[in-house]
């Protein structure tokens, strides 16, 4: 096995886009202190909509997704009322469908040589 990184899209797309952000993140390790909102906001919507599917309860995935997400006043898109209007058309759309979630997203942490 080589010594020499493996390349992704990920890495090097960070490259192309910002040389100084790959240096810090692939070779250095750090991670910044806040994660950007659309990251944030997907993240609360994945478990916002885990809850949906749990007991199609619309006010507790609702709940769901503001515990998870403040929203940014730079970003006019990703709020909260946002998220709340997307998860009624969706509760709306869906109550009637006739299947069922096995599985949700599990976290997966692992080792990479």
């Amino acid at each position: 096995m080589s010594d020499r990184p493996r390349l992704s899209y990920s890495r090097i797309s960070t490259f192309q886009a910002c040389q100084r952000k790959y240096y810090w993140h692939y070779v250095r390790g750090i991670e910044p202190l806040t994660s950007p909102t659309p990251l944030r906001f997907g993240t609360a919507w994945h478990k916002a909509m885990s809850a949906w599917h749990k007991d199609h309860d619309l006010t507790q995935a609702k709940t769901t997704f503001t515990a998870g997400f403040c929203d940014d006043p730079t970003d006019r898109l990703r709020t909260n009322q946002t998220a709340h209007t997307m998860l009624t058309k969706y509760a709306e759309h869906y109550a009637q469908e006739p299947f069922e979630v096995l599985l949700d997203e599990q976290k997966v942490i692992t080792n990479v040589r």
